[in-house]
């Protein structure tokens, strides 16, 4: 009897120390974060459809911009890493950034329950990372974004990790371009160092501006569009545009 009364009060305080533990993580002060995205063609805010000047006197313009974010993370000043996602976030700026209102609004990703404090560093990755981008879209719920196959080229046997496209005119030429990027070695990750506090119960505001125009580029170095309208497989100049698109990331 002593011993059973010795092994049922063992369980009790096991069962105690449990049900405390998960109470301090319950009443640990979460709040959240807002990311909103604002397409950019330089001074402007890019609408869909409408012409801007490229570098070179012709005449650009939009109908798809489109891509993926993946390990989306806040570290702290000691260090720590704490995810946001534990799934990718699909952004979609042709459906949104059709005139000039939305864009100015700009594209809005929320994410909830995050430990309360500061932060010194926003982090991201540009597409599909590797341990995903080995997965088809049979191997997702319907639920999350990789699940659709529009976002898939079995060809390749990745990911799309990004679609940029539209049309460009001089007048002599006329071009349409497609810029697709996938491959493992086209995913890497970005960083902004920037001091962010999530405060319990609150939602902080955080704004990042994708510039077209740098996506190409800048005045004295720019992709030749009429020279190269599509990314085949060419993993070079994917590389080179991949760089282009990351440099054309900011944080306000």
């Amino acid at each position: 009897m002593i011993q059973f009364m010795g092994k049922t009060f063992s369980w009790l305080l096991a069962l105690a120390i449990f049900i405390g533990s998960c109470s301090e993580k319950e009443d640990t002060p979460v709040g959240n974060l807002e990311l909103t995205i604002k397409g950019r063609f330089g001074q402007s805010p890019l609408v869909m459809g409408k012409e801007y000047d490229f570098f070179d006197g012709s005449k650009i313009y939009f109908t798809r911009s489109e891509f993926f974010l993946s390990r989306i993370k806040l570290r702290t000043p000691s260090g720590k890493i704490v995810s946001l996602s534990s799934n990718v976030r699909f952004v979609n700026l042709q459906d949104h950034h059709f005139n000039v209102e939305n864009a100015e609004k700009g594209f809005t990703l929320i994410f909830d329950k995050i430990e309360a404090g500061n932060y010194d560093r926003f982090s991201f990755g540009i597409g599909v990372p590797p341990e995903l981008n080995t997965k088809t879209p049979k191997d997702f719920p319907t639920t999350n974004p990789l699940s659709d196959g529009i976002h898939y080229w079995s060809g390749w046997n990745s990911y799309i990790f990004s679609k940029t496209e539209g049309s460009i005119s001089n007048g002599a030429q006329h071009e349409l371009f497609a810029y697709h990027s996938g491959f493992n070695d086209a995913y890497e990750e970005q960083y902004f160092d920037q001091n962010i506090v999530i405060e319990e119960g609150k939602t902080t505001k955080l704004v990042m501006e994708f510039d077209h125009k740098a996506l190409f580029g800048d005045l004295s170095n720019y992709i030749d569009i009429y020279k190269d309208p599509v990314i085949h497989e060419g993993k070079d100049f994917m590389s080179v545009f991949m760089a282009y698109f990351r440099s054309a990331l900011r944080i306000q």
